[in-house]
């Protein structure tokens, strides 16, 4: 219920700044954009660099600088493991030792809403390559991962546990640039840093390994606009 009500509040504000720029009169024209496309998150902290699927939506109104998008995004499983203290069920003295956990984080679902505004004015007509900067929101709705293997058999207690059910809210932002291939098709490459908070929902008191954290991410994908008056 916790998660539910997280979440809902989340989208309702990303729904209203939204709706409050859809009414704005520089989106009264231009073309609608949909891309397909995958994210390299660069997470390190035992984690590596997962790769996320994405499908995004938005409006780019030739006329105008400003423009918006937002992304629905899936991130399959991934490995990860980290270092703390645990005490050892073998052990006598009950003295906390370095261990090593390992495991599998569930999958990632991300909505992420991202304004972004043109470096070159495009008033008369596209140009080759369109530099942009973009700042925005991101809300991780399902996530967390689980133990598989490792000290997780063999100790107990640990100073920093796993989240094995997690909710947060990213605050994004970066540059990027549309390759167009035509009026209708485009590449569309962002490189950007996401600063996440996360919050666990389980019952642990101790600081918390998360399988989403702050991090440099680079996506791209195929763009296409389709004209509307």
């Amino acid at each position: 219920m916790k998660q539910l009500s997280f979440v809902l509040i989340l989208i309702l504000a990303t729904t209203a700044v939204s709706a409050q720029y859809k009414k704005a009169s520089f989106f009264t024209k231009g073309g609608r954009t949909y891309t397909l496309g995958v994210t390299l998150h660069a997470m390190g902290d035992g984690k590596g660099t997962p790769i996320g699927f994405f499908y995004s939506g938005g409006k780019d109104n030739t006329d105008k600088r400003l423009f918006r998008w937002y992304e629905l995004e899936f991130l399959p499983s991934y490995k990860f493991s980290y270092q703390t203290m645990g005490i050892s069920y073998s052990g006598s003295t009950g003295t906390k030792e370095p261990v090593t956990l390992s495991g599998k984080s569930t999958f990632q679902f991300l909505y992420n809403f991202n304004l972004g505004y043109h470096l070159l004015n495009r008033s008369e007509g596209e140009k080759r390559v369109n530099p942009y900067v973009f700042a925005g929101v991101g809300l991780l709705i399902f996530g967390g991962a689980e133990y598989s293997s490792g000290g997780y058999e063999t100790h107990y207690e640990f100073d920093k546990n796993l989240s094995s059910e997690t909710v947060g809210l990213g605050l994004r932002g970066g540059v990027g640039a549309l390759l167009n291939f035509n009026e209708k098709i485009a590449l569309k490459t962002d490189l950007g840093y996401n600063a996440q908070y996360n919050l666990d929902l389980g019952d642990y008191t101790t600081p918390m390994y998360y399988a989403f954290v702050n991090h440099v991410f680079v996506s791209t994908g195929i763009r296409f606009r389709f004209s509307q008056e």
